[in-house]
């Protein structure tokens, strides 16, 4: 992509951004009823036992791009949900045949734009995706609708279902993440690690000029301890919980 290719992608995030600055709800297309998902305790990355905690797979370049058959990997550190219930019905037909749950979501923190984080390196900007690291509990679902599938695409079955767990008075306000560099996780010598702003956590050279490119830059971190950095410093006090 061209210099002014990159440019004009990232002033359109940036456009994108200051419009979904004060965004507080996402949505999330899942295939796994309320009571399933009460019981478990919310929405968990795969592999792992209990919210805002920190998987193996914690690259969001990995959690874009995804497993082959476009689910995600079972090493993976995110929960994924997106800004429109218009595209969570979409992908609740595309994806799931049409029948299960969208969910209505609380945002944190820790539900950072996918676009924000890998800017032109984003696969999939079209989704619109926050992808919450760590997962979240179920006391952040606002509510729930049903749906089955049609030849005219997903039918909402019965009225939207309200959370009785849902506690406006200490959720209502919380705003979602616009993106974040350190999340990137970009496979070592991608050249995203030599670009502004990713090469701030990429080694030696990398990081110090701005224009500087290399074939074996990477990460000057793990994947893991930016993660844990980002939450640390994101849901301190249990901001996120």
């Amino acid at each position: 992509m061209s210099q002014i290719g990159n440019l004009l992608v990232f002033y359109l995030l940036t456009l994108w951004a200051s419009f979904c600055y004060g965004q507080t709800r996402v949505y999330r297309a899942d295939t796994r009823g309320p009571e399933e998902l009460r019981q478990v305790g919310g929405f968990m990355p795969r592999g792992l036992g209990g919210a805002l905690q920190v998987a193996p797979n914690v690259s969001m370049y990995n959690h874009a791009r995804g497993a082959a058959n476009g689910q995600s990997t079972d090493s993976d550190g995110y929960v994924s949900t997106t800004i429109t219930e218009a595209r969570a019905i979409r992908f609740l037909e595309e994806n799931l045949g049409g029948r299960g749950y969208v969910y209505t979501i609380a945002g944190a923190r820790n539900f950072v734009q996918v676009s924000g984080t890998l800017g032109q390196y984003s696969p999939y900007v079209d989704e619109v995706e926050y992808a919450a690291l760590g997962g979240f509990h179920w006391s952040r679902v606002i509510g729930w609708a049903q749906y089955q599938g049609s030849p005219s695409g997903p039918v909402q079955v019965g009225p939207f279902i309200s959370n009785e767990d849902y506690d406006p008075t200490r959720y209502g306000n919380d705003a979602v993440n616009q993106g974040d560099p350190s999340l990137a996780g970009f496979p070592g010598g991608h050249p995203g690690w030599s670009l502004s702003p990713w090469n701030a956590f990429a080694n030696g050279n990398c990081g110090r000029k701005l224009r500087l490119r290399q074939t074996n830059c990477n990460s000057a971190s793990t994947a893991v301890a930016l993660a844990q950095a980002f939450l640390d410093k994101e849901c301190a006090g249990g901001a996120c919980s």
